[in-house]
């Protein structure tokens, strides 16, 4: 009878053990992206679903969504620059990186545009504060005008609803400009995928699978980009 009661015990455990193993949470990942920027998002989406994750994509402005991932309150970001994803002590890195690109200023029809007028406190700048991060106060002392929505600031300048912003983006989306804007590179940069330390122990495998899809995305971006 006692061996019998242990034998049922121990299936009980290992029953509820696999019941938990088994029973994933879906993660909830942010976004702060355009349309331009989807193909990260589903990479990243198909990078967990290949590791038996569902995830919820959620639209986060730039600066909240990080502080959301510090806090613990959700679980990932599509995609980062590392040295702002660094000043947080709860967010962890993943390499390899995911996208290059570049930090431009983008001016308006009409106006002039060149890199010195970063220096002109006269000059109103759109951006916000993780482009001017990357960059140092040094560098910048134009007068930025936040705005976490960075997508929507290129819809702006075509509207002549402002002159500049520094934008960071991947060289197809510098590349396809709307034609009455003109753009001067600043920076070249790199964008990572950014998780939260609560799911830690996932990180050798996400990097792992990132790794092996790279080749095949960036060739499907290519054609995706000449479309």
């Amino acid at each position: 009878m006692l061996i019998r009661n242990i034998c049922i015990l121990l299936m009980s455990l290992l029953g509820h053990g696999l019941a938990h193993a088994t029973s994933k949470e879906p993660l909830i990942i942010s976004f702060a992206g355009g349309v331009e920027r989807a193909p990260y998002a589903e990479l990243i989406e198909s990078t967990y679903k290949e590791l038996g994750y569902d995830t919820i994509i959620v639209d986060i402005p730039a600066k909240r969504g990080l502080l959301q991932l510090n806090k613990g309150a959700i679980d990932a970001d599509v995609v980062r620059l590392k040295k702002n994803a660094e000043l947080y002590p709860n967010i962890i890195v993943i390499e390899p990186a995911i996208t290059s690109g570049v930090i431009a200023l983008v001016c308006a029809q009409g106006v002039k545009c060149d890199p010195s007028l970063l220096k002109n406190e006269d000059v109103e700048i759109y951006s916000h504060e993780g482009i001017v991060t990357q960059l140092g106060n040094a560098e910048v002392t134009a007068k930025i005008i936040s705005h976490e929505r960075m997508f929507s600031i290129i819809d702006m300048l075509v509207a002549q609803r402002g002159n500049y912003a520094l934008y960071a983006c991947d060289f197809n989306t510098l590349n396809n400009l709307p034609s009455n804007l003109t753009a001067v590179t600043i920076k070249t940069v790199y964008g990572y995928h950014v998780i939260s330390k609560k799911i830690a122990h996932l990180r050798p495998l996400i990097e792992a699978k990132i790794e092996e899809k790279l080749p095949e995305f960036h060739a499907t971006l290519r054609t995706y980009n000449k479309q």
